[in-house]
């Protein structure tokens, strides 16, 4: 029996030496189903950092998602097949992302060219600076209802659902061009996030799971986006195709409701109010969860370090003096609050509210000194592009990096979400030798083209912040983040204490 035993592991360690021969290296056996799943999600920044430097590459096997996965972090070796559509595809290997929100269907080929094409023209940095006073009007009216509650004694607020709800309106009403009332609006919100919240989720269906609620709220959620189109682009009869021409409204700087129209046309589809519903949940996803994600990340982190609130402060009274009050495109941008801006890339680096893209080879290519056959399935790393940058810092003796010099912390501090106050460090980004990437936008043709717009978001609501009041977990003095699915406290509530101080 030893025998047999001893026999048969020999027989599978040569078998998986023979399969991975000519692969990236990579473990030779993993957990069943989770592979190295959990791990991941525990904490995405020390699994890419501890598999790094394993590996001593920037390119290795790992099993993740149920499924086997070539993890890349260098851009330059995808440079080329990023860039290339023929190369790679964009796929989402998590079921119950797929069936709560369907296929992305205009990713791929000649569609995704004609999506992108439509959808930039809505989200250009044009477009955007016609449309800063919608913003100002909306982010004014919500930031000046936060102050308002806080005024009261003890107040704690719930900054994760009031940023939430900020973000999704200007994505309903700024970006998407569609007027709700404030209470239905928070009725959509509320399902949105029941839904989202089941994207990633373990698929348990039984009352009160996340998976249940998510599966419950899918259908009349959509109905409800369903409707909102539907009066706008009335079809010619019950159920037919949506009309642009039967739209009545106001034209307006953004707006990819219409845009959405435009590319189905351009492609030749007809769009259905069904179909539109489901464009719109996923249009919705990508505007508000991220963003709202993000800033939730920063305000958290900054909760625990008043000089950069001390910093951020200083930087809107001189604005204030020199522009006066009112909001404008030019005292918003990277230029007219350096800090501000170092603050937003940071926390970006730092707490990315995406951990990497999903592709699959579309044919035979060589990547690193290594053959990626059709069909393999590609994870390109963010957070492994950040084990590089930091790697590349701590060579250089770059300013700002000091809390890792000489030492062998896995991760670094200057990636860790479990060390926040120490690895937050704006300045990086202000020096001569500042950083040159932010990677939580991806690359290539399915880079996010809400990049400016996302920045712009932030930067407005910290603005308005500051020159209002500062802001404390009063509970959390040492706050820690969660980073999948989506971003949240890990140790407490986020529930903010607001000190009104106005400049």
């Amino acid at each position: 029996a030893a025998v047999g035993c001893t026999t048969l592991a020999a027989g599978a360690l040569a078998y998986s030496w023979f399969n991975h021969r000519a692969s990236p290296p990579g473990p030779w056996f993993h957990l069943p189903v989770v592979g190295e799943t959990l791990e991941l999600i525990a904490d995405p920044a020390t699994a890419m950092w501890r598999r790094y430097k394993r590996y001593g590459k920037a390119i290795f096997r790992a099993h993740l998602f149920g499924t086997k996965w070539v993890v890349v972090g260098d851009p330059e070796m995808l440079r080329g097949p990023m860039s290339d559509p023929e190369y790679l595809q964009s796929i989402m290997p998590v079921k119950t992302f797929s069936i709560l929100m369907g296929s992305l269907y205009n990713r791929q080929g000649d569609w995704h060219r004609i999506f992108r094409k439509h959808m930039a023209q809505q989200l250009s940095v044009q477009r955007l600076r016609e449309s800063v006073p919608q913003f100002c009007v909306i982010f004014n009216h919500h930031v000046e209802q936060w102050v308002a509650a806080a005024s009261v004694p003890g107040a704690r607020l719930r900054l994760d659902d009031l940023t939430r709800l900020l973000i999704a309106e200007t994505a309903f009403s700024v970006v998407a061009g569609t007027k709700l009332p404030v209470k239905e609006l928070g009725e959509l919100v509320s399902m949105a996030t029941t839904l989202q919240a089941g994207l990633f989720c373990v698929p348990l269906y039984f009352p009160g799971t996340t998976w249940y609620k998510a599966v419950n709220i899918r259908k009349p959620y959509l109905e409800i986006l369903a409707a909102i189109v539907t009066s706008r682009f009335t079809p010619a009869t019950p159920g037919g195709p949506l009309r642009m021409e039967s739209d009545t409204q106001a034209p307006q700087p953004m707006d990819t409701n219409r845009a959405m129209l435009e590319e189905l046309a351009d492609v030749g589809q007809p769009l259905t109010a069904d179909v539109a519903a489901l464009r719109c949940a996923q249009n919705l996803l990508g505007a508000t969860e991220t963003t709202a994600a993000s800033t939730l990340a920063l305000l958290i982190i900054t909760s625990a370090r008043p000089d950069v609130q001390q910093k951020l402060r200083a930087e809107q009274a001189t604005l204030i003096k020199e522009k006066g009050r009112d909001i404008t495109w030019e005292c918003m941008t990277p230029t007219s609050v350096p800090y501000l801006d170092a603050c937003v890339k940071e926390v970006m680096r730092l707490a990315p509210s995406a951990h990497g893209l999903f592709r699959q080879a579309l044919k035979d290519f060589e990547v690193g000194g290594y053959r990626i056959k059709k069909g393999t399935n590609v994870f390109v790393g963010l957070d492994l592009l950040t084990c590089m940058d930091v790697e590349q810092a701590l060579k250089d003796k770059a300013p700002h990096w000091e809390t890792d010099m000489g030492t062998d912390r896995v991760p670094p501090i200057a990636m860790s979400v479990m060390h926040l106050t120490e690895a937050f460090q704006p300045d990086r980004w202000l020096d001569q030798k500042k950083l040159r990437t932010l990677h939580a936008f991806a690359y290539g043709p399915h880079s996010c083209l809400g990049k400016e717009f996302a920045m712009f978001e932030m930067r407005l609501i910290v603005a308005l912040l500051c020159r209002q009041c500062t802001w404390s977990l009063p509970d959390t003095p040492e706050p820690r983040l969660n980073m999948i699915p989506f971003t949240k406290l890990a140790n407490g509530k986020p529930e903010f204490s607001l000190t009104l101080c106005p400049l």
